[in-house]
């Protein structure tokens, strides 16, 4: 058998290893180290392609007001990714800023008030124009008639006091005369609470850290993953999709002593001192507001904490629990026997909530001769939101942080809290002024408004003009206060409140709306229900504005010719939609024509035509500098021109229009363009736009058939 070859073995030392020399060593340590940086860095490129990442803005500088007159500044307008940003477990669904505008630089007469925070000085339930900022509006003109007063209100829905200092920043280079903070609601459920799903570390510096890295595409892609099967979970647990506050919920029970109890403190703490520094920076004076909320009520909205309590300590505090809510025992007992249970669990909110309720109802059989009771009432109210375990509602730590921030800073105390007390049956804030756990009724909004007006007139010197305010009723009648906006509030609230949290921690509160909106329907027009059910659809609200009931219901009253009610709705229509909007254009038409009719249809004049020009003058910068060519904006700019008597100018808008809308918008558009033909003599186009309608409009013919009696045919 033959002999496998032998191999030849290299020549040099045997077995040795061949060696790299230094400058390849080092060309492979620098690919090793280069290749994962390039990794990232492609696929943070990627994600940034596919739209993950970045760091927009909450105001948008856009283009002049006129471009004519480039001394009359440029506009200013809010954007809902800024504030989205912080969402990054729930991109599609984050909390939302109110789309308003302003200019800059401030105009020399404007005294320009700046608000921030969450939900609650936002104004939710209420639609904008009835928010607390629309009323310190109202209240501020009437005490400084010599300024145009301007309040702009930041407050944004379901987000901690991180997101707000990082708004505060940014809005505040443009020229605030008072800032007004009134945040601390939302620390452990909004974006970058401590227990949210879109949760913030624990101290502020890692904080910022995070926001940084939830900022790159990587970060921000790998919560959108993580936020899609967190919600998936959390929809099928629900069996179906979950409202906006119960997403936001990322650890539902938080003990007494849990460690993000003191961390939620340290960073509302912080962030309001660095918010306080901000206004420092720039000289202008912060005023900072202690919170209020349904004490009295809504009871704590999580599960009872038992602390260390027995089986028979447990049976005994549910038994008591049980008698005090059938409504069996007078007021002594059900103290009594409440005092026993909560001496034996002091942790337990709920104890605490109906020993408050049960204290304050002794009070008020027996009068103001127990003193013990008045004391106590208010500490067990105080104890309830203290110890709740889901806390979405300030408490003692949220007020006392407040305040020391005030105390070692230069922001000005604004003392809500009292204010609120102080005009509650009492003491003790309630239904009266709340319509939920933290936010304001109509009455609320209203106190909160003047509480703050009369802080910042005190800041101005000027606290004397206080009487120059109106009262609560003719600021009501003067913002436009109807039934079909206080039925939208309504049915909010009913169906926030059926949340099953809400619905299983307060049964009575859901059933309170509904009955108000049953009672609010039945009192409006018959054959509303449609327009109540539209616009309680998604699809109606969309591009990031939701339209008013208000104006909803005013063009159905149009409709039926019911002019007067329609009127009456307009005005708070239009203070609820942004002003650089096709809508705002079309509602601001609507009010102006009806004006004109009811002057016998002549061309407007005076102040009515000074807003028709300024309108037409924001419908022409949407089209030029956002782009807003949808066929409507062309529509109601054209419309406005007629109102003036302006009838060749509104020919181009409205064959614009005509070219991009369809249906029974077309026919609206073709009957002004008819109108316009006709005014301006030229008769022929006049009947070529009908007889194109009658021959290609299918079901539309009868209304181009009646357009020739404006031909006089």
């Amino acid at each position: 058998m033959p002999k496998p070859p032998t191999r030849t073995k290299p020549s040099g030392k045997a077995g040795a290893t061949p060696t790299l020399s230094a400058r390849k060593k080092a060309l492979f340590i620098a690919v090793c180290l280069v290749f994962p940086l390039v990794l990232v860095v492609l696929v943070e490129a990627g994600l940034r392609l596919a739209g993950f990442g970045g760091r927009p803005p909450t105001l948008r500088v856009l283009g002049a007001v006129d471009p004519d007159r480039p001394e009359l500044g440029r506009v200013v307008t809010t954007s809902t990714e800024g504030p989205g940003s912080f969402f990054y477990m729930n991109r599609d669904r984050p909390g939302t800023i109110e789309l308003f505008s302003f200019v800059t630089p401030k105009p020399e007469r404007t005294f320009r008030v700046m608000l921030f925070g969450e939900s609650a000085i936002k104004g939710f339930p209420q639609p904008p124009a009835f928010s607390a900022g629309a009323f310190l509006r109202e209240m501020l003109a009437d005490a400084m008639p010599e300024r145009d007063v301007e309040v702009l209100n930041f407050g944004t829905t379901a987000i901690a006091s991180y997101p707000v200092l990082e708004i505060l920043r940014e809005a505040v280079a443009f020229e605030p005369d008072v800032v007004i903070v009134y945040c601390g609601n939302n620390e452990f459920y909004g974006a970058f609470g401590v227990a949210s799903l879109n949760r913030g570390a624990r101290s502020p510096g890692a904080m910022r850290a995070q926001r940084w890295f939830q900022t790159r595409g990587i970060g921000q892609a790998i919560g959108d993953w993580r936020g899609r099967v967190v919600r998936a979970r959390q929809d099928a647990e629900a069996d179906g999709a979950r409202t906006l506050m119960e997403t936001m919920v990322g650890q539902s029970f938080i003990g007494v002593d849990s460690p993000l109890r003191e961390a939620a403190v340290r960073n509302l703490s912080h962030n309001l001192r660095e918010m306080a520094a901000a206004c420092d920076a720039i000289g202008v004076p912060m005023l900072l507001c202690t919170l209020a909320s349904n004490e009295r009520d809504m009871a704590p909205l999580g599960e009872p904490d038992w602390g260390d309590a027995d089986q028979a300590v447990r049976a005994k505090g549910e038994a008591a629990l049980v008698r005090v809510r059938s409504g069996e025992l007078s007021p002594r007992e059900a103290v009594d026997l409440l005092t026993e249970a909560h001496l034996a669990a002091i942790d337990h909110s709920l104890l605490s909530f109906f020993l408050g309720r049960a204290s304050l109802a002794l009070l008020e059989a027996e009068g103001s001769a127990n003193l013990d009771q008045e004391v106590l009432y208010s500490r067990y109210f105080e104890d309830a939101t203290r110890d709740d375990t889901m806390p979405w509602r300030p408490n003692w730590h949220t007020d006392q942080a407040i305040r020391e921030v005030a105390e070692k800073t230069s922001a000005m105390l604004v003392d809500v809290l009292a204010a609120f007390r102080e005009a509650s049956p009492g003491k003790a804030v309630g239904w009266e002024l709340m319509d939920d756990h933290v936010h304001f009724s109509l009455e609320g909004q209203q106190l909160l408004a003047r509480t703050l007006a009369g802080a910042v007139l005190e800041r101005e010197g000027l606290s004397e003009r206080a009487s120059r305010m109106a009262s609560d009723e003719d600021y009501r009648a003067r913002l436009g206060d109807n039934p079909f906006d206080r039925y939208g509030v309504a049915h909010q609230m009913r169906v926030l409140l059926s949340v099953p949290f809400m619905r299983e921690t307060n049964p009575g509160a859901a059933p309170r709306f509904d009955a108000r909106a049953r009672a609010l329907r039945n009192a409006m027009p018959s054959g509303m229900d449609e327009v109540l059910q539209r616009w309680q659809r998604a699809e109606t609200h969309t591009g990031g504005v939701r339209r008013p009931l208000s104006g909803m219901a005013a063009r159905e009253l149009l409709r039926r010719g019911d002019t007067g009610a329609a009127r009456g709705l307009l005005k708070p229509a239009i203070a609820s939609v942004p002003a650089y909007s096709s809508l705002h254009l079309e509602y601001v038409y609507l009010d102006l024509a009806l004006r004109a009719a009811a002057s016998g249809g002549e061309a407007l004049t005076g102040e009515d035509a000074e807003r028709a020009r300024a309108a037409i003058g924001r419908g022409r910068f949407l089209i030029l500098q956002v782009g807003a060519r949808t066929g409507m904006t062309e529509r109601n700019i054209g419309r406005l021109h007629q109102l003036l008597g302006e009838w060749e100018a509104a020919l181009p808008m409205l064959l614009e229009a005509q070219r991009r809308l369809g249906g029974t918008d077309r026919v609206a558009v073709d009957q002004a363009l008819v109108l316009s033909y006709v005014r301006l003599g030229r008769r022929g186009e006049a009947l070529a736009v009908i007889e194109h309608g009658v021959q290609a409009s299918g079901d539309f013919g009868p209304m181009y058939e009646r357009m020739r009696g404006m031909l006089g045919e």
